[in-house]
């Protein structure tokens, strides 16, 4: 019913607006020919995007790739050893971009010691040294400490409508995905050297080989003892974009990221126990300072 009543709700907006620019041509520029040659103009702009295919390269040598949307946009990467280089092609205008690597946190900490190995220690007498310590430590206990925010745990967020959105998410996205798998026009994957083993791969291409189903083409092949994957995938650029929304509307995906958001947002539970605890702990210390 939500993937009909969104439907029929595009469709009156989609009228809507084709009327509007009839209207206008209409009593701009006067006569009926130029109203439907803006409406006509409106339809052909609408249209014109979801014309084409969506394209999916990938090679993990490198590893490399591409996406070609439609007849109007490009994205591909290549990984370097140092940074991974992104272009991104709209109506044929690049942009560039470079994303450095980070560095793993072994590099971090060698190159931080270094650096502090570098820098040349002030001079302190060791009055002045104990003097410094005793302010630091000082400060840090007049220093108030702010009680760490606790975190509603995974399984506290779930209740019952909760799980209702994720069983619908789920069955929306099975859904999706045999849209997304059968109705493509072609998916291909080749598997070289799986394991990087000679008589583990010779074996699995002898029993595996090569295997298609509908538009799928899945192979296993020998080679250099290189693991190696290749996979190529293509299909409508309009279907792709359908299925996506059927997962949004139907799954009601939205919604249930905001309820998520909002159990995130909940203070954990107060444990009983503990609060008693707590009450008697604070009693018997304001009671003792009021003694002191």
């Amino acid at each position: 019913m939500r993937m009909t009543a969104a439907v029929a709700v595009g469709v009156l907006i989609l009228e809507a607006l084709l009327a509007g620019a009839f209207l206008l041509g209409f009593y701009w520029l006067g006569g009926w020919r130029w109203g439907l040659l803006f409406s006509g103009a409106l339809l052909l702009l609408l249209v014109l995007p979801w014309l084409g295919e969506l394209k999916v390269v990938f090679d993990s040598a490198g590893p490399r790739g591409a996406a070609k949307i439609g007849w109007w946009g490009r994205v591909s990467f290549a990984q370097r050893q140092s940074a991974t280089d992104l272009v991104v092609r709209i109506l044929g205008i690049p942009i560039r971009r470079r994303i450095e690597h980070k560095q793993p946190p072994e590099k971090r900490a060698e190159q931080k010691a270094e650096k502090e190995e570098r820098e040349v220690p002030p001079e302190f007498e060791p009055a002045a040294v104990k003097g410094v310590t005793e302010e630091r430590a000082r400060e840090a206990a007049e220093s108030p400490t702010k009680p760490a925010r606790q975190k509603v745990a995974i399984w506290q967020r779930i209740d019952s409508k909760t799980a209702e959105g994720l069983c619908r998410v789920i069955g929306s996205g099975l859904g999706a995905s045999c849209e997304l798998i059968w109705g493509a026009e072609e998916i291909r994957v080749s598997v070289q050297d799986p394991t990087k083993n000679a008589m583990a791969d010779t074996a699995i291409e002898q029993v595996f080989g090569r295997r298609q189903v509908g538009p799928a083409d899945v192979s296993v092949v020998t080679g250099e003892r290189d693991r190696r994957v290749r996979a190529v995938y293509r299909i409508g650029l309009l279907r792709m974009v359908l299925a996506g929304a059927q997962v949004v509307i139907d799954g009601r995906v939205l919604q249930l990221a905001r309820r998520m958001k909002q159990k995130r947002a909940q203070k954990p539970p107060v444990d009983e126990d503990q609060r008693i605890i707590d009450e008697i702990v604070k009693q018997e210390a304001s009671r003792q300072e009021d003694e002191q």
